[in-house]
């Protein structure tokens, strides 16, 4: 696989742009690494915000699915053995089935989201930072 090469913000005006491009990433892997080399900040305070703005930037919303994914089958059990005693039919298993699924998709979908708004407050935090 060939990777492509580094997103390298070196001026504050960059650091913007890195919101205005930002792409929607649907899975972690195979991506640019960002690299700060401000001159404002310290060569460990750029390896420390590249970190955080790569976790950002590259934020997919798996965990987040993979939790909500994991409640819904617990909800979906314990309505099936509490409200129907487990007397199910077809219809049970194809709604519990497709609740399942809304229900990870939209876990997924509110990691992105999460992962875009912490994207953006890390991005004006660096910008005061690097202000003062």
């Amino acid at each position: 696989m060939v990777k492509s090469a580094p997103i390298q913000i070196k001026s504050q005006a960059e650091l913007g742009q890195l919101i205005n491009n930002h792409k929607i990433s649907l899975h972690p892997y195979n991506h640019s690494p960002i690299i700060l080399e401000l001159n404002d900040l310290s060569e460990k305070d750029n390896q420390i915000w590249s970190s955080v703005l790569n976790k950002y930037y590259y934020a997919c919303g798996c965990v987040e699915g993979a939790v909500f994914l994991f409640i819904a089958i617990i909800l979906c059990t314990l309505y099936f053995a509490v409200i129907l005693n487990f007397k199910l039919d077809l219809s049970n298993y194809i709604s519990g089935t497709i609740y399942i699924i809304g229900m990870t998709i939209l876990g997924k979908l509110s990691g992105i989201l999460a992962g875009k708004i912490r994207l953006i407050a890390a991005v004006k935090k660096l910008t005061k930072t690097i202000k003062k």
